[in-house]
């Protein structure tokens, strides 16, 4: 069972110019026209979100939602050639009407030519002065970026160094584990019931309010860590991060839903639309029932529906996940969950879930930002530690074009041994030759921790430390580590 997404235009087909609607620009433009009423109409909304990306489908134009203005006829009247054009076509309405109204437009004409040569001379003047001004100020701010204060700030790498030795006590996050229902991670709201109204304006102002400064944190808001799902680069993917989000009344689900909303940073890709609007949030008896004003994503398109779900139930007390649009039971659809769904799955023997393993693999994504959890499902077996390690192993299968490897092929394994909560991983020479250290490290120790009971990893090369091929600060052991931090 491999999951498949639907390829759409990265663009609305009926954006255009006015003049042609088979041109349109590659960016946002006044000279835009729609054209799905077969006229050129104005463009009410914004369009990098609808127009020019691959949400153009939830578009109100599109959707017929909403009925745009018409091109003003008089408009045209500007153009060179249009007035004669104009007055054939009024004179075949009513050929009386052009005589009547000669007097006046010679009266127009008469006063139009009687204005003085120095008026047209003084607004020539004006506009060559404002065109050196700009020209002036133009060379002043192409000089003003050699000054290196105002130059752009290099981005941090996203993954901090690999410790050195394990600490003794560290925040876990647990995406997945390696059984069917990935253990869901300790952060809960303290009540039971959690009811959330939200608006458009609502999500964005608390977005802002936790971006600005924790610093104004009230005695009843708290700042924490949650786990958001967007989708990588080739936005086949979900891709889980860790935000910090201000909390306010302990309502931490809707918080994580506004901050879902808000949208992916670092390279990630948008799944949700961005407009879209929560009625409201209702937590009770272990079930969130979501009412959302739209659907997340366009019809077929189950991407929305799976983020939202993985986002809520990392809580312990949301155990399934219930969807209303506009207080309306959403019709059944294939894909949409109601419990915590796996992430990511690859089934490449079509296995029943029940009578198989799921272990959860970590790759590193194609640019290089982030890890990217892999759900894959393999023959049933209890010794869930050597099936990670040679899952891992063996590659990403049908996402090795968007997933790096950067574990050396040819690695093999020579044994997996658990001791307490630490898993000791022996495996070939090759394994040594890996130009990403970090990562080859890194993917490991995330792959078996996915695992509840393995909490630190060792990695030995041929049965001696990796220090000794890399150096001290690969000696290890490595602790479970947060994945993705922003």
């Amino acid at each position: 069972m491999e999951l498949g997404m639907p390829e759409r235009k990265p663009y609305c087909p009926y954006i255009g110019l006015r003049q042609n609607r088979a041109v349109r620009f590659s960016t946002p433009s006044a000279e835009h026209r729609c054209h799905v009423s077969g006229d050129a109409m104005q463009i009410p909304v914004d369009q990098s979100s609808y127009c020019l990306s691959q949400f153009h489908t939830q578009c109100p134009l599109y959707m017929g939602s909403v009925n745009a203005t018409k091109d003003d006829d008089e408009r045209a009247t500007l153009l060179p050639g249009a007035s004669s054009q104009r007055r054939s076509k009024d004179m075949r309405q009513n050929p009386h009407d052009d005589q009547r109204s000669t007097p006046t437009r010679r009266r127009k004409n008469t006063a139009q030519s009687s204005i003085p040569t120095a008026v047209y001379g003084l607004f020539l003047g004006i506009l060559f002065v404002a065109v050196v001004v700009y020209v002036y100020a133009g060379n002043q701010l192409s000089g003003a970026t050699d000054d290196p204060s105002l130059q752009m700030p290099t981005i941090a790498p996203t993954f901090e160094p690999l410790p050195t030795t394990a600490p003794t006590t560290e925040a876990v996050v647990v995406v997945a584990t390696a059984t069917p229902e990935p253990t869901s991670v300790p952060v809960a709201p303290t009540a039971t019931v959690e009811i959330v109204v939200a608006t458009a304006t609502s999500q964005v102002a608390a977005a802002t309010a936790t971006a600005e400064s924790a610093a104004t944190t009230t005695p009843d808001s708290k700042d924490m860590a949650l786990q958001l799902y967007y989708a990588d680069s080739s936005g086949r993917l979900l891709v889980p991060v860790q935000r910090t989000v201000n909390v306010v009344a302990k309502r931490v689900a809707g918080a994580s839903l506004n901050a879902l909303i808000e949208g992916p940073r670092n390279g990630l890709t948008r799944i949700i639309v961005p407009d879209i609007k929560v009625n409201s949030l209702v937590i009770n008896d272990g079930i969130a029932v979501v009412d959302l004003d739209r659907r997340p994503t366009a019809v077929g398109d189950v991407r929305g529906f799976n983020a939202i779900a993985l986002t809520l139930t990392q809580f312990d007390t949301i155990k399934r996940v219930k969807f209303l649009i506009n207080g309306g039971e959403l019709p059944a659809e294939p894909g949409v969950p109601s419990e915590r769904p796996l992430i990511n799955v690859w089934n490449p023997d079509n296995a029943t879930i029940a009578d198989a393993t799921v272990i959860t693999l970590y790759f590193v994504s194609a640019d290089g930002r982030h890890d990217v959890p892999i759900s894959k499902v393999v023959a049933k077996t209890n010794d869930v530690a050597t099936a990670h390690v040679q899952g891992l192993l063996g590659g990403a299968g049908p996402f090795a074009d968007v997933l790096k490897q950067v574990i050396p092929a040819g690695t093999q394994l020579r044994g997996v041994r658990i001791e307490g909560d630490m898993a000791i991983v022996d495996v070939t020479a090759p394994f040594a030759d890996a130009t990403d250290r970090a990562g080859a490290v890194r993917t490991m120790v995330e792959s078996l921790t996915s695992i509840p009971a393995i909490k630190r990893v060792q990695v030995l090369v041929d049965g001696a430390s990796l220090a000794t091929k890399w150096g001290n600060e690969f000696a290890g052991p490595f602790a479970k580590r947060i994945i993705n931090p922003e």
